[in-house]
């Protein structure tokens, strides 16, 4: 169900890559005037004009997220609850998982959760936007929470883990799926090549530029300076005129 929000969210991302460059040639402009309120708005105004025309808003790239939290907090709380209460929870399971009310004592459940949670993020961080250093602190935060999650998630009862590791599993072979040419181009979405190009591009002009090379004046004489005029010739021509006289 949350596939077409998932297409939603990469078209806006793919978009947003391409208002890097305007957005950093208004940010280069207006940030040498951060005081005043009229330049701001203007800047405000400009700044929305870019994310009409490319048909794309800054929320939008939070809408899975929004979507997905109340989802998985239901099911948690909700199969949590189950597993105190109900009496079929206890042979509903497959194998050596067979009770689903009590936490999985051999750490396989969440082990596997934590690698494949680090798998979507892995492959979901892929997306072509510019590796700046926020988007870079916040990868590794949840590289950091898919191994806190190991010992967090071991006290849960493994009908939880019934629920969350297919669908991780399920989100990873949607990325896969979405990172297919083909199958980008029929959603309308950059391909790969595209939004890295677009992101180098990006960059560079996001570069502060280096400072101005001195230039030092080349001060060396191609031939030795002749005496200014009314100076020192004129005192040579007054000499000659006083011992004419005399």
């Amino acid at each position: 169900l949350c596939f077409p929000l998932m297409v939603i969210q990469m078209k806006n991302m793919a978009r947003m890559v391409f208002t890097k460059p305007e957005i950093e040639g208004l940010n280069k402009i207006y940030g040498r005037f951060p005081g005043d309120p009229v330049l701001r708005m203007e800047y405000q105004t400009k700044l929305k004009a870019v994310f009409e025309k490319h048909q794309c808003n800054p929320l939008k790239s939070m809408l899975m997220m929004a979507v997905n939290a109340p989802i998985w907090i239901t099911f948690f709380l909700a199969i949590r609850k189950m597993s105190e209460n109900l009496v079929s929870f206890e042979t509903g399971g497959v194998g050596m998982f067979m009770n689903l009310s009590v936490v999985d004592t051999t750490y396989i459940l969440p082990i596997a959760t934590g690698v494949v949670f680090l798998l979507t993020t892995e492959l979901g961080g892929e997306t072509g936007q510019p590796a700046n250093m926020q988007a870079k602190y916040m990868k590794w935060g949840l590289r950091g929470l898919s191994v806190v999650m190991v010992p967090i998630s071991a006290s849960f009862p493994t009908g939880l883990f019934a629920y969350w590791l297919p669908s991780l599993g399920f989100g990873i072979v949607q990325m896969g799926f979405l990172r297919i040419p083909a199958v980008r181009a029929l959603f309308g979405i950059p391909s790969m090549q595209v939004l890295r190009e677009a992101t180098l591009a990006a960059n560079a002009m996001a570069a502060p530029a280096g400072p101005a090379p001195v230039v030092i004046p080349d001060m060396t004489f191609t031939r030795k300076p002749t005496a200014p005029q009314g100076s020192g010739g004129s005192d040579s021509k007054s000499r000659k005129r006083l011992k004419k006289k005399n």
